[in-house]
């Protein structure tokens, strides 16, 4: 079963992606949910073998780590600004393409104790993203900033 979780942004790609399920002949297998919120946000994260994010262009990707934290091993793109740092802790990166793509998810789904080793990653790399260190970095950029415009 493959879940497309998330808004319809309005530049008609969900609508897209619907058209692809039904021309391919996978509709029955393909659930477009919408946006996930709350409860039913982390229950679809815990029911999922695996997380795909493959963004062509994410600034971040909060939804990998959210994945990470509810213990689904990860694929994504290199355009995802989390990639770094998920990489080799319970996520495969990829290039933007179809195939890498196929090949990530047959690593993970098909390939005995693949998925186990990844989802073992998972629970380092969420513990390791917080928000203490980046507030610390924009707290000690401030605090420059101040400095440097007192000495004016």
């Amino acid at each position: 079963m493959l879940v497309i979780a998330g808004p319809e942004e309005g530049d008609g790609y969900y609508q897209r992606l619907q058209r692809a399920a039904v021309s391919l002949g996978v509709n029955a297998n393909v659930r477009f949910t919408g946006p996930l919120y709350d409860d039913q946000k982390w229950a679809a994260y815990r029911d999922a073998d695996v997380f795909v994010l493959p963004s062509q262009d994410e600034n971040f990707g909060n939804s990998a780590g959210e994945a990470m934290a509810a213990g689904v091993p990860v694929i994504l793109t290199d355009r995802c600004g989390i990639a770094p740092l998920l990489l080799h802790r319970g996520a495969i990166g990829i290039p933007h393409n179809r195939e890498d793509l196929t090949d990530a998810l047959h690593a993970v789904l098909d390939q005995p104790g693949a998925r186990d080793q990844l989802a073992a990653g998972c629970v380092e790399a969420a513990r390791s993203l917080s928000w203490s260190t980046p507030l610390d970095e924009i707290e000690a950029l401030y605090a420059s900033v101040v400095a440097q415009s007192g000495d004016e």
